[in-house]
């Protein structure tokens, strides 16, 4: 699954700121800003990753709990960059890195919102130093990123002025507006299309960073909050989607592999690139966290 017929017979083989952050982080920004181009995008376990947890009923995401396999898979897989857990909502726990703004905000708190926050946050941390990264997002963490990488490609007030962003993917992310989860909040009128549709179509289809943005969308047709039509239902380079066989909830995509389910592979899988036209399947697929993996080391094409 990248470009270059070597690489994809192993690829085969493998198996497969917030309102009031605009004004003051724009200051702040210009006073540390670096005289450096766009920095160029290389395949490496180097760079930093964020991680973005979803939408909770509550308000009080535990960042430790979301991510644990993740952080395990990504250090097993030889990560060399530092990885953060991102908290956007007052009450989440044991988060590595907190947006700004981040005492306002609870599930009432727009996605848009939570975007520009999230886009401060690695303008203010990365892209003014000059620095490149990679973001991973789970479920409503996906719309969050696609938000923050769409108010800097439209040029919206309050969001900063470009972004520096290689590699998102997202795990069971309702592109589509299709979403079966009974809460009420804003966030989830939103991610259905409830809010008249309001944010679906403002968001970007495959939105890019200033450097350039691979995309990899994830999703499993045992996720009964999320189909797959909806995570697969936005523009990207790359698209996974796991057979039900594989019993890969919503939340298990998230959680494999982990130290007791350690397998890289086997995974029955349908997948699509940008590399060979066509869906292609495979009974010997990489687990989702290891897809995530090798979409983050890739700068454009696998």
């Amino acid at each position: 699954m990248r470009g270059g017929s070597k690489i994809v017979a192993a690829a085969a083989v493998a198996g497969l700121t917030a309102a009031g952050c605009g004004a003051a982080g724009s200051a702040q920004a210009a006073a540390h800003e670096v005289a450096a181009g766009v920095p160029k995008r290389t395949n490496n376990r180097t760079a930093r990753v964020y991680l973005v947890h979803g939408v909770s009923t509550k308000g009080d995401n535990d960042c430790a709990s979301t991510w644990r396999a993740a952080l395990w898979s990504l250090k097993r897989d030889g990560w060399k960059g530092a990885l953060y857990t991102v908290g956007y909502y007052k009450a989440d726990r044991h988060c590595g890195v907190p947006v700004p703004g981040r005492s306002r905000y609870t599930p009432n708190t727009s996605i848009k919102e939570l975007g520009r926050a999230f886009a401060w946050l690695v303008y203010d941390r990365d892209t003014r130093y000059g620095r490149s990264v990679d973001v991973v997002g789970h479920s409503m963490g996906g719309l969050v990123v696609r938000a923050a990488l769409t108010g800097v490609q439209k040029h919206q007030k309050g969001f900063p002025s470009r972004l520096y962003i290689a590699n998102v993917a997202t795990l069971d992310s309702p592109h589509a507006g299709r979403l079966h989860m009974s809460c009420t909040s804003l966030e989830c009128r939103q991610m259905r299309g409830k809010d008249g549709g309001a944010l679906l179509r403002w968001l970007g289809q495959n939105p890019q960073s200033t450097q350039g943005t691979d995309w990899t969308l994830i999703g499993s047709d045992a996720d009964t909050k999320v189909p797959t039509s909806s995570a697969l239902g936005m523009k990207a380079g790359h698209k996974v989607r796991y057979s039900a066989e594989e019993h890969l909830s919503h939340g298990g995509v998230a959680l494999r592999p982990d130290p007791s389910h350690p397998a890289r592979q086997g995974y029955h899988l349908w997948y699509r690139n940008s590399t060979r036209p066509g869906t292609h399947e495979t009974k010997d697929g990489w687990a989702p966290l290891h897809m995530v993996e090798q979409a983050l080391y890739f700068w454009q094409k696998w």
